[in-house]
């Protein structure tokens, strides 16, 4: 199995920081462009096909920002790589 790298973001080639915007029942992890403004990386495209949420309450980055958590009503989802 091949291995993931949790923090590979923090080597980003452009040094841009990434962050997560919850609204309504969207949820979107976007990287901050400084001269363009924000370029999602991830909207929850396989959730929504399946015609699920990809979160249905809030979310969280761990200490070191490793993991990104989703809260849901039946528990949570930690999400990295």
């Amino acid at each position: 199995k091949k291995s993931v790298d949790n923090q590979s973001w923090l080597s980003d080639p452009n040094h841009r920081d990434q962050y997560v915007l919850r609204f309504d029942l969207e949820t979107v992890v976007n990287w901050c462009e400084p001269s363009v403004g924000p370029a999602v990386e991830y909207a929850g495209e396989r959730e929504k096909a399946g015609g699920k949420h990809w979160c249905e309450l809030y979310v969280q980055w761990s200490p070191r920002g490793s993991y990104l958590t989703t809260f849901h009503r039946p528990g949570i989802a930690l999400w990295g790589g």
